[in-house]
């Protein structure tokens, strides 16, 4: 294992929105980042979620992320090769901002735990299987999944000033990315029995300082109890 691994996911807006085409990925703009750290022991460190507002520009929110990995670092999306890895690189050419990180040798080979690992492409057999969303995986784990919003809401939350409610959503994604992964890595026999209990034993513990995270942890605590 890496020293330690961001879980992330990101929720972006189409400058076109309405269009009958729909938008290729490099027409995305990123307005939210959900991070979850774990530990090097996989206990959960920290989850917040960063969005364009209160005078934080979309350079801000990608600097911040990309502040975050260095070489001891797994990158833990859902579908981040087709998806989020794409929207952070392009956005980064658009801004002028530098990402050598996704560029090192192996971070992206997709057969490797270590760089970035795209939960959805692994428990897919890396293409053998193709079927399964972050919805059906969560409810393999005793998750709730989606809570009523996905990721079509988000350009209308974001038209309407509902932020918070972004940066929750987000969230619950993200948390729910974390427990998908940290069963799959048990699954593989890479975290013993007493490992994937510290994991649920420090998500109950924990005690977020955001609203959004809190409420995200509120979300998902009224659907099911959390591990």
């Amino acid at each position: 294992m890496a020293s330690r691994c961001l879980v992330l996911d990101l929720e972006t807006v189409n400058p076109h929105d309405g269009a009958e085409e729909k938008p290729t990925v490099s027409e995305h703009q990123i307005v939210t980042a959900g991070m979850l750290w774990l530990n090097d022991d996989l206990s959960l460190h920290k989850a917040s979620a960063l969005s364009v507002r209160d005078g934080r520009t979309e350079s801000d929110v990608i600097e911040a992320v990309i502040g975050e990995l260095d070489d001891d670092t797994v990158l833990v999306t859902w579908n981040g090769r087709a998806f989020d890895v794409p929207v952070l690189v392009y956005r980064c050419m658009h801004l002028k901002i530098p990402c050598p990180w996704f560029f090192k040798k192996g971070v992206d080979n997709r057969y490797n735990r270590t760089g970035h690992y795209d939960l959805r492409d692994h428990m897919n057999f890396v293409g053998a299987a193709w079927g399964i969303d972050l919805d059906r995986a969560a409810h393999l784990v005793g998750l709730p999944g989606k809570l009523g919003t996905d990721g079509s809401d988000v350009s209308n939350l974001y038209r309407a000033n509902r932020i918070n409610k972004i940066e929750t959503y987000c969230v619950t994604d993200v948390l729910q990315t974390a427990a998908v992964y940290v069963r799959w890595l048990f699954v593989m026999g890479v975290v013993s029995p007493e490992e994937l209990e510290l994991f649920h034993m420090s998500i109950r513990n924990y005690q977020p300082t955001q609203g959004t995270v809190q409420a995200a942890f509120d979300l998902i605590n009224s659907e099911v109890s959390i591990f």
